[in-house]
């Protein structure tokens, strides 16, 4: 910072001739040298010698009167002569010393102003102090300027005067330089004091700038590490992005102990098989079990799911991998399993999300459809495998309703269940548990696979306490709603518990049902329980579920005997119960999609008021209320006419097919779906439900004339656009071939059961032509149909062949 220098030009000016003789080192010349010639300089030395000629001779004379007399008035003459030389220099001088003093003041001025005392707008007290001892300066030095010009025109206009009245005045002006002299010292002193405010204002605004700087380093630090932070939280975040996308690729279903199509399973009553669930945790924790597979089983109702249900929601968070839970009819696909396991295990295990990921991306080249082998290597063995060394916290995989998946020809649950076993088998730290219903195929598949040395069989039906648990559901519950009041049941009857106890032979479903139906008719439920005891076959005659089967014929008999009458009432009753029984979606249909399929709302909603006891309603029924049986026993009760021998309740499944594939088909057949699907979301579901599953329904139902019309109108307005899956008829992510497969399931579906030739030739064409479109795409962009190349050369050679003759 250059204001000391500053400051030392302020400090400096030039000497007068008096002030030669003080302690202060020698000026430089004067600037201005009017007396530098040698006239000027001769007068001088001729005073000086004078006067000190004068001085000796005085010195030398004091003791003669006449010339001591005259000598003094002489040197008073002379010295008034050099008195009056001095005092014309210093007026050029202080002339000089005023020019000098303005020009060095201009110049600090100058300089200071020069400075920023506002650095990067700032406020801090230092910068605000520099900028108002600057203002100050500002108008200081004016009035100091000011007042110098002033008394340098004074100093300038003093009176011109010939030598005798230069030497008679000399004192005079003298004294006149003097209070000159003291004028310039006080304006100097001025602005020495102005100068060292302002100094110390930019010493601190240097100060401030240095820290300002520092900070401002800091903060471009701060920002750059911020900036890098951000930048790897961002590549971070698109990463896990990418991986979550890569991941979705695996197309998980909802099947977890989460989702709300297991909802009925979660209902085991707090206290009821405690001492199994103790069990099942104890062998998940174990480090080393001998048996690393547990297989819960028994027959329909004796609890499997809402004991492996509960499992789930204990482990969770600790030892749960993932949880399936198989649902007959909407999630039933076995090839759905090891993906889905793999989707949930990268979210519950930290530990294998990037293994698996990994491997997700390894697998997916190799195509969607693999086998359960391929499956189960490449997308859970593979990752656990590379972390087996580091990780050895016991993780469960549990997997409920083998029973309830489509089986195959060649044994695909079977397959699935040993594949489970070996990787079990080969994973030190995995558990397996396992609960089925004992079908023939799926015990032999466990007893005789090459690990049933790790497998352990446990039969709910043969548990020592299973009717306690019972009897503990049924009393807790009846002592609920007793305490609501309306429900007398145990008072009117006290041996009540105890009899459902015994009725319910070890069904917990047999229990759960009977419970709900009497607390629905709380008012009559002393009535509702001396008729389910009437209704109940002997002990000598029961079959494994005659008594549960007896149940729901009473439960369906109470629910409609005021409209049993009436024909055209049952006759939508039984449009509703089609709809239960065989709905094939993942996701339940709500009272207001049945209003799509031209069911009236008001008919459906009595129908589901009706029949709380058999299906999940909580609350009011409104619209929106979904549809969904409790228990997966009471859509097959439906459908079996062996044990729902009531014609009036009883579905008949081709023409239940026949009914509901009608009814999807002139959905489809809509040429407003654009705008509807767009503007109603129940619309919108019902129309998915009815592109993805019309196929379905129709190649299980018999021919009706009615089902013969619906199909022409969709054949002849937008068949073609489902093929193709244009606009509002692209449904979900079946590629194109399959949907020829199955249409070509629909043109042998009208061959077998259709009288119209015309249709069936009318699938003919679409089909052919459908197949030469497919040809020619994949022949100018080949990775369109990646998934089908051999498929699409064959037909390319010999036209349209179902997938089991290519």
């Amino acid at each position: 910072m250059h204001s000391p220098q500053l400051l030392q030009r302020a400090g400096k000016r030039k000497q007068s001739p008096s002030e030669i003789a003080s302690d202060s080192p020698p000026s430089k010349k004067p600037s201005r040298k009017i007396f530098t010639d040698s006239k000027g300089e001769n007068i001088d030395v001729i005073v000086s010698n004078i006067q000190e000629a004068i001085d000796v001779t005085m010195a030398c004379t004091k003791n003669i009167p006449v010339v001591s007399q005259i000598l003094p008035p002489l040197k008073a003459v002379v010295d008034r002569i050099a008195k009056a030389r001095a005092n014309a220099r210093d007026k050029q001088y202080v002339l000089d010393d005023i020019d000098s003093l303005v020009k060095c003041i201009q110049s600090i001025s100058k300089s200071v102003h020069s400075i920023p005392t506002d650095p990067q707008g700032s406020t801090s007290a230092p910068a605000l102090d520099a900028t108002k001892h600057a203002d100050s300066l500002t108008s200081d030095v004016s009035d100091i300027i000011r007042d110098l010009e002033t008394l340098k025109v004074s100093v300038e206009e003093t009176p011109s005067r010939g030598g005798i009245k230069r030497a008679v005045c000399a004192d005079q002006d003298a004294e006149f330089m003097k209070r000159v002299r003291k004028k310039i010292s006080r304006a100097r002193e001025d602005l020495q004091i102005q100068d060292l405010h302002v100094l110390r204002a930019i010493q601190m605004i240097a100060l401030d700038q240095a820290h300002a700087q520092t900070a401002s380093l800091q903060s471009m630090k701060q920002l750059q590490h911020s900036i890098e932070h951000e930048k790897r939280m961002y590549n971070a975040s698109q990463r896990l992005k990418d991986d979550y996308d890569v991941l979705e690729k695996l197309q998980p279903v909802n099947a977890s102990y989460k989702s709300y199509l297991t909802e009925g399973k979660a209902r085991l009553q707090p206290g009821t098989r405690a001492q199994i669930l103790r069990d099942l945790v104890e062998w998940v924790q174990s480090n080393q079990p001998i048996h690393r597979v547990y297989v819960l089983h028994g027959t329909v109702g004796v609890g499997k799911s809402s004991i492996a249900h509960a499992l789930c929601r204990q482990l969770a968070g600790t030892n749960l991998g993932a949880s399936f839970f198989f649902i007959r009819g909407s999630i039933s696909n076995v090839h759905t399993l090891f993906p889905t396991m793999a989707f949930q295990i990268a979210d519950s295990v930290p530990e294998l999300f990037s293994p698996i990921v990994h491997a997700t991306r390894a697998h997916l080249r190799g195509g969607q459809c693999q086998t359960l082998k391929h499956q189960i290597s490449g997308l859970l063995e593979t990752p656990f495998q590379t972390i087996a060394a580091a990780y050895s916290k016991p993780t469960l995989l549990v997997v409920d309703g083998a029973d309830e998946c489509m089986n195959s020809p060649d044994g695909v649950v079977p397959e699935m269940l040993q594949v489970l076993c070996r990787a079990a088998s080969n994973i030190p730290f995995l558990r397996i548990l396992i609960a089925t219903r004992p079908e023939v195929y799926i015990m032999n598949a466990l007893r005789y696979s090459d690990q049933s040395g790790i497998i352990r069989f446990r039969d709910l039906g043969k548990e020592p306490n299973i009717d306690d648990d019972i009897r503990l559901f049924i009393r807790t519950e009846f002592e609920i709603y007793a305490a609501q009041g309306g429900f007398c049941l145990v008072v009117e009857r006290p041996d009540a518990v105890e009899l459902l106890t015994r009725l319910s032979n070890g069904l917990f479903i047999f229990a759960t049902t009977a419970v709900r139906h009497l607390v629905k008719n709380r008012y009559t439920a002393v009535a509702a329980f001396d008729s389910i005891l009437m209704s109940q076959p002997s002990s000598s005659s029961r079959r494994l579920l005659a008594g549960l089967d007896a149940l729901y014929r009473e439960i369906l008999k109470c629910s409609f005997i005021d409209v049993a009458s009436d024909a055209e009432h049952m006759a939508s009753i039984g449009a509703v119960l089609r709809w239960i029984a065989l709905w094939v979606y993942n996701a339940p249909f709500s009272v207001r999609d049945l209003e799509l399929v031209k069911i009236s709302t008001d008919i459906t909603m009595d129908t589901v008021d009706r029949l709380r006891s058999v299906l999940i309603v909580d609350n009011d029924i409104t619209t929106a209320s979904q549809i969904r049986a409790c228990h997966a026993s009471f859509p097959q009760f439906l459908l079996d006419s062996a044990r729902c021998t009531d014609p009036a309740f009883l579905v008949d499944p081709p023409s239940g097919h026949a009914m509901i594939a009608t009814s999807l088909l002139d959905l489809l057949a809509r040429d407003d779906a654009d705008s509807l699907c767009g503007a109603n979301v129940h619309m919108q579901k019902m129309w998915e439900y009815a592109g993805s599953c019309w196929d379905v329904h129709l190649c299980d139902a018999q021919y009706t004339p009615e089902l013969g019309r619906a199909l022409w109108g969709f054949v002849k307005s937008h068949l073609k656009d489902w093929l193709q899956k244009k606009g509002a008829w692209s449904f979900g992510s079946i590629n194109v071939v399959r949907l020829v497969d199955y249409c070509a399931k629909a043109h042998s579906w009208c061959k077998q059961n259709g009288p119209d030739d015309e249709l069936v030739a009318a699938l003919d064409t679409i089909i052919d032509r459908r197949v030469k479109e497919i040809v020619v795409e994949a022949a100018q962009s080949p990775y369109k149909y990646f998934g089908d190349p051999d498929r699409i050369k064959v037909w390319a050679k010999r036209g349209y062949m179902p997938i089991e003759e290519d």
